[in-house]
């Protein structure tokens, strides 16, 4: 941020929990789309998939980050 010039005033961020049917919509989750879902996340780094995923008896949910970035510039 320094190299473009930004002072940063507020940074907040957020996290959202997404049921996994949700954020698969329109896709079901039975459909070969999950699937690839599903092995890429088993391919994940074992410090990844926890940040990405949530996982419990039969389901999955989708962890979501955003960041809000107030900066100022000059």
């Amino acid at each position: 941020m320094a190299e473009a010039g930004l002072s940063p005033l507020h940074p907040e961020a957020f996290e959202e929990e997404v049921a996994w049917p949700e954020w698969l919509y329109p896709l079901g989750p039975e459909g070969w789309e999950a699937k690839r879902v599903e092995e890429v996340l088993a391919q994940a780094s074992p410090g990844t998939r926890p940040l990405v995923v949530r996982e419990g008896p039969g389901d999955h949910t989708l962890i979501k980050r955003r960041m809000v970035l107030v900066a100022l510039k000059g």
